[in-house]
């Protein structure tokens, strides 16, 4: 169920961005993404059979990422019981560090690409302010805005989003591993046991 919600969000919310840009700007004469802007900058702009193709294809592969996480995820837990620390740099290191190694340490390219597949994945209600965003822009609703670093537009939605997909999926991952060891300090003892839906 979790996969299936996930891909109509998905759909859902890419389909209702490309409704907005419709009505706020047709030609997108006002489109701020940034691979638009690079490719426009480089003398190349997209039509509607382009961006629409983009737009499935963004889906398409996010929906595979998120397949392979639910089925690969396990590959990269601990072995033992271990905090929630330990854990989440195990997944995304390889191996127990402290908070501050991971500031200067890099994180392994697998594990690490799937959960940004995931977050990513997570993007329908994302995508849906994109469209909700052109409708303000249209009708003068309210919005969250953002701003310009020279040519490139940093929305402060995707990175709120990012920044709340990103911690869900960490809860989520250790709430699933912690299944593996009921009973243990740490786990959800007591409670009926939980598992991220494959």
């Amino acid at each position: 169920m979790f996969f299936s919600l996930v891909v109509v969000s998905l759909v859902a919310g890419n389909t209702f961005d490309l409704v907005g840009t419709f009505v706020y700007q047709p030609d997108f004469q006002h489109e701020a993404n940034f691979i638009y802007v690079f490719l426009k900058r480089h003398g190349y702009s997209p039509g509607w059979p382009e961006v629409i193709a983009a737009k499935l294809g963004v889906c398409v592969i996010f929906v595979i990422g998120l397949h392979q996480f639910l089925r690969r995820r396990r590959d990269y837990y601990c072995p033992s019981p271990v905090t929630f620390r330990e854990f989440i740099t195990q997944f995304f290191y390889g191996r127990p560090m402290t908070w501050f190694q991971t500031f200067y340490s890099i994180p392994r390219f697998l594990p690490t690409l799937l959960c940004c597949a995931v977050v990513c994945s997570l993007g329908g209600p994302y995508y849906a302010y994109c469209g909700y965003d052109n409708l303000a822009a249209e009708y003068g609703w309210r919005i969250l805005g953002g701003f310009w670093v020279g040519w490139l537009w940093i929305d402060y939605a995707v990175w709120n989003w990012a920044l709340l997909a990103f911690a869900w999926l960490c809860w989520e991952m250790w709430r699933d591993y912690q299944d593996d060891f009921p009973g243990d300090a740490g786990s959800n003892k007591g409670e009926e046991p939980r598992t991220l839906v494959d």
